[in-house]
């Protein structure tokens, strides 16, 4: 199947990401709506100069509507388990840790962060990057900025020689330090085939230049159908 390319944009860029997905999936680029991914890896629970890293199970659903969860459970070493759950049905953002309460956030730059971090997790797949809702430019001889038209948000993705994936980030506010940090998720050399997707091996996120997570994907979903309750918790909210 030949790459169907709707996206706006020079053609330069449109020719990296062309390239960019011929070398991830060859001639049958996946059609993804929606997707569940399990990762295994490692959290850093103390960012700075000496981090400390703590076994990690992540959860992403991501759907192409633009809603999107991210599960953490985190295990210290003897001492139980933490959670934290970021939930986003296209409107509302929800968040839960340990169990504990579900809160509505209402903070618009959390919920543009959320949206933006979305919009890059999307963009490593590459294919999301086709839509006719997405305006790409060049940036670089080996870079190019992909702007959701819909969310008016942008990832910026520098590749490899061999157009494989090396770099893509976004600037929004960091959750945890509730700054403006630029965040930035590095993909490893090699890639692994899961339930028949084809995912980067290993994925690296920093805040700035803060290592966050080192995660690699163990089981994918793409045909469930993901309910609308996965991304509101069980809440329901009612719709203009």
């Amino acid at each position: 199947m030949p790459v169907l390319l709707m996206a706006h944009g020079d053609a330069a860029s449109r020719n990296m990401l062309k390239h960019a997905i011929i070398k991830r999936y060859a001639t049958r680029p996946p059609t993804v709506d929606s997707v569940k991914i399990i990762y295994r890896g490692y959290l850093n629970a103390r960012p700075g100069p000496k981090p400390k890293w703590i076994p990690l199970k992540a959860t992403a659903y991501l759907k192409t509507s633009g809603a999107m969860r991210w599960e953490l459970e985190a295990k210290p070493p003897k001492a139980p388990a933490r959670t934290l759950i970021e939930s986003y049905d296209g409107e509302h953002l929800l968040t839960q840790q340990n169990d504990d309460t579900i809160r509505l956030v209402s903070d618009e730059e959390r919920i543009r962060s959320i949206q933006q971090r979305t919009w890059a997790m999307k963009a490593m797949l590459l294919t999301p990057l086709c839509e006719h809702w997405v305006k790409l430019q060049q940036v670089g001889s080996l870079a190019f900025r992909a702007e959701n038209l819909v969310l008016q948000t942008a990832v910026t993705i520098h590749l490899k020689p061999d157009f494989g994936i090396k770099q893509l980030y976004v600037d929004c506010v960091n959750p945890r330090s509730k700054q403006r940090e630029r965040y930035i998720i590095e993909i490893g050399a090699d890639l692994v085939t899961i339930d028949g997707l084809i995912l980067p091996k290993v994925m690296l996120a920093f805040w700035n230049d803060l290592p966050w997570f080192e995660l690699t994907p163990v089981k994918v979903d793409t045909h469930s159908n993901i309910s609308p309750g996965t991304f509101t918790l069980g809440r329901e909210f009612a719709r203009a």
